[in-house]
Order: C-alpha cells, then structure tokens, then sequence
C-alpha cells in the first residue's frame, strides 16, 4: 500500500542521505516519491506527497491518465525529471477533439511549488474563445498561480486560443526559465507563451523558435499587463503583430535579449521597455544593437553565439537577476571571451546577449597550428581556405588575415577547424589564428 511505503522511506531518509554520489538532497522531514518504482503514475505521486517533498520521474515516455493534465493542487513540491528532458516525456497524444495539456496550476502555487526537467510534446486544447479550456496547449497556469517552470522542452503542442506552449491569465506570474519553447501553434495569439488578465511572467535564459500565432506574438504575446523577458532568444516566430513579441500594454522589460528572423510581422509591436539587445530592424534603447549573430548552427537550431559574435560580452550585468546565473545549457553567466572587446554595460566579465553564454577557459593542448593556408579558384574567384588542427575540442577560434577579414568558429570533436575566405586576389599577405584558450599560429597566402 502506497502508505506502508511512504512509512517506509520515512524510516530510511537519514540512511539514504548518507549515500555517496547522491544527485539531489531533499529538505529535513522531506520524502523523495519515484515513479513508477513507488508509484505507477506521475498524478499518484503527486497526490502522495506533502509539502517539501519531492517526485522524481524516470527516463521514459508517459502517456494516458495519471500522467497527463497533472495538477499540484496547490502543493509547495518539485516534481522534476530524474535526468532531465531529453530522456522524460510527457506525450499527451491530444487532439482538438480529445484535449489535454502536460500540467495545469490552478491553486495559488507559488514559486515553491516546481516543474522541472520533462519534454512536453502533442498537448492539444479544444478550438474556442477566451475561456482557459482552450489556452495553454502544454502548460495552463491561472487564478492566481506563479510556479517554478524550469528545464522544460516545450514542443508540438497546440492551443485552440491562447498559448501554444505556456499560457498565463487571472493574474498569475510564473517563473519560466531555461526552457526550449519550439514548433508550438495557437489558433489566435501566442505562438510560445500567452499572459494577459493581470499575468506578469518572467521569462528567463529561453529558446522561443519556430512557433506561430496567426494574430499577435508568434513567439511571446503578452496582453494588459507587462512581462520580464531576460537572456532569451526569441527567433523565427511567425505573426502578423509582432512576429516576435507582442506588449499591448508598453509595461514588458526585455532585457540581454535576441529577437531576430520572425516573420509576419514586426519582430516587436508595443513599447516595451528594450535594452542591451539585438533587434532586427532595430529598436530604441541603451545597449540596443541591430547585428547579424553569428550562431553556430542555425540551421541545425545551434543558437549558441561565436567566439566574436556582436553579442558577446554586450549584455547589462546589472540586469540578470540572481536565478538566471547559468546560461541555458547549464553553463556560467559571466565568462569573457578574449576574441570580443566588452561592449555592454558593468565590470568585466560582462554577460552575452541571448539565451547561451559563449565558454571560454578550455585548456590549450600545446600544438595548435595552422595546418595549411590555400588559394584554389580560377582567374576569376579565389578562395582562400585556413585548416587548423590539434586544438582541443570545442574550442573557439578566429583567424585573421592582414586586410582586416576575419572567421570565426569552433573545433570538431577532433580538434580541427576550418575558415573560408572568397574573392581574395593579390600579394602575399598574412593569416593569424587565435585560439580561444589562448594559443596564436601565424602563415602568409598567396591568391594569384
């Protein structure tokens, strides 16, 4: 019986906490409940537990009743992935005629009471108007609710209003931070995240991409009232009123922020107040700067920055607040990159703009090189290509040519590397390469 274990685990909690290599611990008088070991559904456990205690779900897929339109009932708990999103999947498996979400918060919860670590994926609301039956395909938070929504993957799901992913209303202000938001629809307004009716969100260090709305905010629409986005990356979002955020009200702060690549409409529509961010087409504010990025990846959805990227080191310090000191992968706030002169505001290390923070202090492996610099073309176009090789993997880099040109990028797994340069004619001139751990290679090209 689901008491007996209870007592239980309550019997052997000091013994536990003395086990090495343990990977949460859990407050004095708290319980750890698992699922399915001790419990067969996610709602079970909830159910079972008293405030302060913890759920801890295991790798795999959850479907079916128990494990989806979970609700805490007001309950000051974690209820978290054992190891994170990528292996715990919450498939509500909805449609418009068979609705359900992930989790709904609907009693007063409050930021003690948190979500963390699941992926989200085919949460579906009924097609309507208003009412939150239809907003909030993943995640619904209403009356008056502010949970901990944290380390979640947010994908595939559809609102039959408001709120393709997370949709906030009747003044409720959750904390979502580090979350993927990407590939979610609604069928009016907020493609990622929906707030309005006295809701204030915050919005931390978030990936916000490939969502749409066909009316207002294809990533972020945030109604009469203002929101708190920070470090984000609101990208490729599609609405007709403000593709990328929407703010109705002029009361939203954004803040270290990427808003670029939506279509439809203005990557921003409203007054929020904008600075120390990168806004295609440009927007008034101090820090503000309108740059292409330099990903890694794009077209892979590798937001990360470059070593030399605009965005590096131009973020307000004073703006990240004291629960946003990691980027989204999980990695420190706060690193200077040697490539990038510090462009934003406070003392160095000084914060990137965006949802990942670029990394240095890899150690270098002592034999970084330029492993060749050649020309190959016709009398036409020439393209200079500069191998590098034997750095450590992951490591930045930027190579540099004596006419000011410069690549940027970062080691294979193998610990190569390689910059292209185009329509390069002329005498020999010289390429330098840096590495970011702090190594320097120099060469000269020719380009008949």
């Amino acid at each position: 019986m689901h008491w007996e274990k209870r007592e239980m685990r309550r019997r052997s909690r000091l013994a536990a906490a003395c086990v090495a290599g343990a990977m949460w611990v859990t407050a004095a008088g708290a319980d750890t409940l698992r699922v399915p070991a001790d419990y067969a559904t996610i709602q079970q456990a909830i159910d079972a537990a008293s405030p302060g205690d913890r759920v801890v779900v295991a790798d795999g897929v959850y479907t079916g009743s128990g494990n989806v339109d979970l609700n805490f009932g007001g309950k000051a708990i974690v209820v978290q992935s054992a190891r994170g999103p990528a292996g715990c999947v919450i498939d509500c498996q909805a449609s418009v005629s068979n609705p359900h979400r992930g989790f709904v918060f609907n009693s007063g919860e409050t930021a003690e009471s948190v979500v963390e670590g699941f992926t989200i994926r085919n949460g579906s609301t009924a097609n309507g108007a208003i009412d939150d039956q239809f907003n909030g395909a993943a995640i619904l938070v209403t009356l008056g609710s502010s949970p901990t929504i944290r380390n979640m993957i947010l994908t595939g799901n559809y609102a039959g209003c408001w709120g393709g992913a997370i949709c906030c209303s009747h003044g409720s202000s959750p904390t979502i931070l580090n979350c993927v938001m990407t590939g979610n629809t609604s069928n009016d307004d907020g493609g990622g995240v929906f707030a309005w009716n006295g809701s204030s969100p915050r919005i931390l260090n978030c990936l916000i991409a490939d969502n749409h709305a066909p009316v207002t905010g294809g990533g972020v629409s945030i109604f009469d009232t203002g929101a708190v986005i920070v470090n984000s990356t609101i990208v490729n979002n599609v609405s007709r009123f403000g593709a990328g955020v929407l703010d109705s009200s002029s009361q939203t702060a954004i803040v270290n922020t990427i808003i670029r690549g939506n279509t439809g409409g203005d990557q921003i529509w409203g007054r929020p107040a904008v600075s120390y961010s990168n806004i295609e087409g440009g927007f008034t504010g101090a820090g503000n700067i309108d740059a292409a990025p330099h990903y890694v990846d794009a077209s892979t959805g590798d937001f990360r920055l470059l070593s030399g990227s605009p965005g590096v080191d131009a973020g307000d310090n004073q703006g990240v607040p004291a629960d946003a000191a990691s980027d989204l992968s999980g990695l420190p706030r706060f690193v200077d990159d040697a490539f990038t002169p510090d462009t934003g505001r406070g003392a160095a290390p000084i914060v990137d703009i965006g949802a990942f923070e670029t990394q240095g202090g890899i150690p270098c492996t002592g034999s970084e090189r330029i492993a060749s610099s050649r020309c190959r073309g016709d009398e036409f176009e020439h393209r200079l290509i500069v191998k590098l090789k034997k750095g450590a993997a992951g490591d930045a880099f930027a190579v540099r040519l004596s006419t000011g040109e410069t690549a940027y990028g970062a080691l294979n797994d193998r610990g190569t590397g390689k910059a292209r340069f185009d329509q390069l004619f002329g005498e020999e001139r010289g390429v330098q390469a840096l590495w970011g751990c702090g190594a320097t290679d120099e060469d000269v090209y020719v380009c008949p």
